[in-house]
C-alpha cells in the first residue's frame, strides 16, 4: 500500500467514525426528547390530578362550613325567638339608665 492509500483509508475510517458519532448523537437527542416529553406528560398528569383533588376538597370543605354556619345561625335564631321578652324589666332598666339623673 502506498502512502496515499493509507491516508485515504484513514480518512475513510475517520468519516465512518464521524458518521457513527453523529448517528449516536441523533439517537441520544431523540431519546432525551422522548424521555423529556414523557416526563412532562407524567408531571402534567400528576399535577392536574393534585389540583383536581385540592379543588374537590376545597369545595367539600367550603360546603361543609357553609352548612355548619347555616345550622348554627338557625339554632341561634331559634334560641333568640324562644326567649321570652320581659318588657317591664327592660323598660325599668332603660328608665334607670336614661333618667337616673332626673330622679
Amino acid at each position: 500500500m502506498s502512502e496515499i492509500d493509507v491516508i485515504s483509508h484513514l480518512m475513510n475510517v475517520e468519516n465512518q467514525a464521524s458518521s457513527l458519532i453523529y448517528d449516536a448523537q441523533t439517537v441520544a437527542e431523540k431519546n432525551i426528547s422522548e424521555a423529556r416529553a414523557k416526563a412532562d406528560s407524567l408531571y402534567k398528569e400528576h399535577y392536574d390530578n393534585l389540583i383536581k383533588d385540592f379543588e374537590s376538597n376545597l369545595t367539600e370543605t367550603k360546603n361543609k362550613i357553609l352548612q355548619e354556619n347555616r345550622n348554627s345561625f338557625q339554632e341561634y335564631q331559634q334560641k333568640i325567638q324562644s326567649v321570652a321578652q320581659d318588657e317591664k324589666s327592660f323598660n325599668n332598666l332603660l328608665d334607670s339608665l336614661l333618667f337616673k339623673s332626673e330622679k
